[in-house]
């Protein structure tokens, strides 16, 4: 599920450097 994905990746990102990406920021591409 890419939502589910998204938001792992969000969180992970999160964890590991204290930001926050929005969802519509597209860092696969």
């Amino acid at each position: 599920d890419i939502l589910a994905l998204s938001d792992a990746v969000r969180a992970s990102v999160h964890e590991k450097f204290g930001i926050d990406i929005h969802p519509e920021v597209n860092l696969i591409n």
